[in-house]
């Protein structure tokens, strides 16, 4: 355990800026977003990944920082940019406590964290994608650019390498590929002022990957490769970049002021729109750390990995959602504080709700005309504007034609004037605004046959969401006259087992029958033996003609024909037995037809 009286070389020092991190109140988020960037819930979910890494044995010198204490100094000096003897001090630690501080938080983030700066897995790359595809670049991976981190002069190293041409400051080099999220993908960090973009991207790793073919290719294992489209002459992905970078298969640059063509004008103006994510995402990433924009001493040895821990931190406030207010998205189309749709458009675009028979399809048509009204009635707004803005612009050309060659400029010194003429001036004036009406005027008209395109597109929609109406319809009624041959064939099958059960009794009921028939001829056999010694070959003669068969049918000597019993009791039992015989008869053909198969039965009803 660490003595109580601290050794006569130990300052003390009080909390400061630690003590108000330590405050439990409703402002606690304020103190940690003014001192940390962050809220105190991300920085305790922080604080339990790095705290085992940033723990320190007790000795018998004294009581060592708490883990909270250290990651709260290493993220404070990053977003404020302060030297390290003046925030050391803030947070009750000496200067070199502070650079031991900020060297292990640095190590234990890219220790734990260091899988967070990378493209991803396969599915995150396709949603990465869609994001881009939505954005007119399909099959982008993210956009690429390079930034400078001032810093003071190295020590024992060149000044002339470090300071940049353009900047004329001090600074180191910084790629960085972002996506539509300014979250960074890759990095690479080191380079002097001095090298130009191009030469720092052929000496880090992604040009190395790229050209190995790694990354920017289709994978075999990839599920997702088959909902992309494919783009001649690009492998299976590119980035963005400024005309600074060299032209490859997974690198797109803009064309450039060299080309007239309006199409390239258009894709020119499209790519610095959507490559301007990384310039936002550098901007974000340095209003978070500004330890990393104004300059400041520092070793390049500890410089790349507090940079490299800065950045998977600003990942991480990005995936968790801790944004800064200045960057919170705007609310999307379909909130409440986006104006209705006129009264005309809702009229061109109305659909009756009983069109569709089924909710969930009337639901989906709603969400569609919903979405198609927005849609129209942001391109009608945007028309009205822009012809109101090219009458003004008329007027204006009418009058600098009109009036170009007596437009003087008054210029005031003291009390002297002079009139000065500028035709020059007129002219350029003059030419400017034909260009712009004519800009203006080819932009109503793509703008009208975008919307043109957009109602004729809902009309198709419509016609075919009629058509499926009328499919689904046309199968509810042949599922309903299944329906009813399903019940007829239900009833049918019911009487035959009605029959079935009728013809088992009357089955039954013959066997009873029989059997008291036998029975009957028992005892008449009986009484014809009891009355003494008989003739035993007349007896057996009379026992042949009533004998009965399988049938039940009395069978007569083939040699006598004319001989009949002469027993009445046995002429009688013979007739019953003749009669139980045809029943049974008639049974067994009934169970015969009923062992047939359905099909045997449809054949019949329809013959």
């Amino acid at each position: 355990m660490p003595r109580n009286p601290p050794r006569w070389w130990v300052m003390h020092r009080t909390g400061g800026a630690w003590k108000d991190l330590e405050v439990t109140d409703d402002a606690e988020d304020d103190y940690y977003v003014t001192l940390l960037r962050m809220r105190r819930s991300t920085f305790n979910r922080l604080l339990r990944v790095l705290a085992p890494h940033l723990e320190k044995q007790v000795t018998r010198w004294r009581k060592p920082l708490p883990p909270a204490q250290v990651l709260a100094y290493a993220l404070h000096r990053w977003a404020h940019g302060d030297s390290n003897l003046n925030s050391s001090w803030t947070y009750g630690m000496g200067k070199t406590s502070g650079l031991r501080a900020g060297r292990d938080v640095s190590k234990a983030i890219i220790r734990c964290f260091g899988s967070v700066i990378g493209f991803g897995t396969f599915e995150e790359r396709h949603r990465r994608m869609q994001k881009f595809t939505a954005l007119g670049f399909p099959n982008c991976w993210g956009c690429i650019d390079g930034t400078h981190v001032f810093v003071d002069k190295p020590k024992k190293k060149d000044g002339d390498e470090f300071m940049g041409g353009h900047k004329r400051r001090f600074s180191i080099v910084a790629q960085s590929v972002f996506d539509t999220d300014l979250r960074i993908l890759d990095l690479c960090y080191g380079f002097p002022g001095t090298v130009a973009d191009g030469r720092v991207l052929r000496n880090s790793s992604l040009w190395r990957r790229g050209v190995s073919g790694e990354l920017f290719t289709q994978d075999p294992e990839d599920s997702t490769r088959h909902l992309r489209p494919e783009i001649p002459g690009v492998p299976g992905g590119y980035l963005l970049a400024d005309a600074g970078y060299p032209t490859l298969a997974w690198l797109v640059v803009p064309y450039g002021h060299s080309y007239v063509d309006p199409r390239t004008k258009i894709f020119d103006s499209r790519h610095k729109v959507v490559r301007s994510l990384v310039e936002q995402g550098i901007g974000l990433f340095k209003t978070r750390f500004q330890y990393f924009y104004r300059p400041h001493v520092c070793d390049l040895k500890i410089e790349g990995d507090e940079f490299w821990a800065a950045c998977i931190v600003h990942n991480l406030l990005q995936a968790w959602g801790d944004l800064p207010e200045e960057y919170v998205p705007p609310p999307d189309a379909g909130s409440e504080t986006q104006p209705p749709p006129s009264r005309a458009v809702a009229g061109e675009l109305r659909v009756s709700e009983h069109v569709s028979p089924f909710n969930q399809g009337g639901r989906l048509w709603r969400r569609l005309e919903d979405a198609a009204r927005r849609r129209v009635w942001g391109a009608r707004g945007w028309i009205e504007k822009w012809m109101s803005a090219h009458q003004e612009l008329q007027v204006l050309h009418r009058f600098l034609v009109k009036w170009g060659d007596d437009i003087t400029v008054v210029l005031k010194d003291g009390g002297e004037k002079w009139r000065t003429e500028h035709n020059h001036s007129h002219y350029c004036a003059r030419r400017w605004c034909k260009a712009v009406g004519s800009r203006l005027r080819q932009s109503r008209l793509n703008v009208c046959n975008c919307c043109n395109d957009v109602v004729d597109k809902l009309s198709q929609w419509r016609s075919e969401y009629m058509k499926f109406t009328k499919l689904i319809n046309a199968l509810k009624d042949r599922n309903d006259e299944l329906q009813c041959e399903l019940q007829k064939a239900r009833e049918q099958h019911a009487y035959l087992e009605t029959q079935l059960q009728d013809a088992i009794a009357a089955i039954a009921e013959a066997r009873d029958q029989r059997d008291l028939a036998w029975h009957c001829y028992d005892e008449q056999f009986a009484e014809m033996t009891s009355d003494g010694p008989c003739d035993v070959d007349a007896l057996a003669e009379d026992v042949h003609v009533v004998t009965l068969e399988d049938g039940g049918d009395g069978a007569a000597p083939s040699g006598d024909e004319g001989h009949v019993a002469k027993c009445t009791r046995c002429k009688s039992l013979q007739t019953k037995v003749e009669e139980l015989g045809v029943k049974l008869e008639g049974m067994r053909w009934a169970n015969t037809l009923l062992q047939e198969p359905p099909s045997f039965w449809n054949e019949v009803f329809e013959d």
